[in-house]
């Protein structure tokens, strides 16, 4: 028999990682993806703004609302 020496495993749920912090962590990357897409279709040279403007809204409405869903499994 050996002996562990990070000593005894614990399931998730006594450690306090259930998945948030990894939720909250995809939600800022793909936010972040489409924010650098975004600036750089417009650093481009993009001659409509009303398009991009509606996706930089639209991304910013999904993080919030994907965040929210995340607190609620608090």
């Amino acid at each position: 028999m050996t002996i562990d020496p990070d000593g005894p495993t614990r399931p998730p749920a006594e450690t306090g990682d259930d998945g948030r912090f990894r939720v909250r962590l995809w939600c800022n990357v793909i936010a972040a993806i489409v924010f650098a897409g975004a600036g750089a279709y417009l650093l481009l040279g993009a001659d409509k703004g009303n398009g991009i403007l509606g996706l930089l809204l639209a991304a910013m409405i999904a993080r919030v609302l994907v965040l929210n869903v995340a607190e609620r499994f608090d």
